[in-house]
């Protein structure tokens, strides 16, 4: 993930700081130490620095903790969660897979606002014990802080509006209405809309009739609430689209198997030059010995070409461009999305089936679309 920071593992969890984060941060830090604190505490510049810094800090602890109960709730029912990445609105638990009953979309969902809840319920009596200290007045103020801001990130998940908290609650209850999950996402996404214009049209007031900055805020997070919410229904559709249909109906299959002793100047002109693959296998008495691609032959210095076998240069394939052959066209698709890949090599036990590129995927969709292919609805279980 180029746009991220990796700060380690929590609970097995893969924890990454998008680069976005550092401007949020810079920016609450910065509001806090200048104004809320020496406001509403009257701390002195260097107090207030260090207890803005440090309330920046455990928000986005707070925010970590919330996306965690996600992934924990998730992985007990068996859903994988890749990581959790902390960014310019929050957090994100990225989890790979759909619930596969509203039960189960309700508990997941419903436990990150019930964490933040207990994290400010607390925190806030914690910070009126501390208050009647006075050599705990400035750990007082931070702890206060810290439940309040709680209290508002489980208020906000809440909301139900897709792809919030609250509405993926929402769409649990829908769901186990109509047994529809497309049509459930779609309404929880509606729902998702409207809170998006709502902040829209809140900030725009803001700053035309009080000429408040944080009016700007308030549209930024409703114009990315409003794409979440059709970006989280878009995926919805587009992974019933895929989720059945197997790899080996979107690969290709015809990927030539070069043998180990081949010259490289032969491998260039019949393989390279006239075919549009970017990674071979290679083979040594019918056995797969690794991969080369056209990026392994330029760092090989023309003048040994003659004297160098594709053997020479073959090594073991990048796990990330790597899918079996018994997985679907979503999951590689997604793969493909993660690791910034345009094709994956199709393998089952060092067997090489074929590749599986974006093209072959969309190519897919697109004659779903012009036939305009009904997907069975995927209804809630009973009992």
């Amino acid at each position: 993930m180029g746009g991220s920071i990796r700060l380690g593992t929590v609970f097995g969890f893969e924890v990454r700081l998008d680069y976005s984060w550092f401007v949020v941060f810079a920016v609450l830090a910065w509001n806090l130490s200048r104004f809320v604190f020496p406001r509403d505490y009257q701390f002195d510049p260097a107090t207030s620095w260090v207890l803005g810094i440090s309330a920046a800090l455990l928000l986005f602890a707070s925010v970590l903790v919330h996306e965690i109960s996600h992934g924990l709730v998730a992985r007990r029912f068996g859903i994988e969660v890749t990581g959790i990445t902390l960014f310019l609105f929050g957090g994100v638990a990225q989890i790979k897979g759909e619930p596969s009953s509203p039960k189960q979309e309700f508990l997941i969902a419903v436990v990150g606002p019930v964490v933040s809840l207990l994290l400010g319920c607390a925190c806030i009596p914690l910070s009126w014990s501390l208050a009647a200290l006075p050599a705990w007045r400035a750990a007082a103020a931070l702890t206060n802080y810290v439940g309040f801001i709680n209290l508002a990130l489980a208020a906000f998940n809440m909301v139900p509006g897709f792809p919030l908290d609250g509405g993926r609650i929402l769409r649990s209850f829908l769901w186990q209405v109509s047994g529809n999950l497309r049509r459930s996402t779609r309404w929880a996404a509606n729902f998702g809309h409207v809170f998006a214009w709502l902040l829209i049209a809140a900030g725009v007031l803001l700053l035309v009739l009080n000429r408040d900055p944080g009016g700007l805020w308030l549209i930024f997070v409703g114009w990315f609430l409003n794409n979440a919410a059709e970006g989280a229904y878009q995926q919805v559709i587009l992974r019933r689209a895929l989720e059945g249909v197997p790899v080996s109906e979107v690969m290709t299959h015809d990927l030539p198997v070069i043998d180990a002793d081949m010259p490289i100047p032969r491998f260039v002109d019949t393989y390279l030059l006239r075919e549009d693959h970017t990674v071979y296998p290679i083979s040594l008495a019918g056995e797969f010995v690794g991969v080369v691609t056209a990026a392994d032959i330029r760092t090989l210095d023309r003048d040994l070409w003659s004297a160098t076998s594709v053997g020479t240069l073959a090594h073991a394939p990048d796990e990330t461009a790597l899918i079996r052959a018994d997985q679907n066209a979503w999951e590689a698709f997604s793969q493909m999305v993660e690791s910034d890949a345009h094709r994956l090599l199709v393998m089952d036990q060092d067997r090489v089936h074929g590749v599986v590129c974006r093209e072959s995927i969309s190519s897919l969709l697109q004659r779903r679309i012009r036939l305009r292919l009904q997907l069975p609805r995927r209804r809630a279980p009973t009992g």
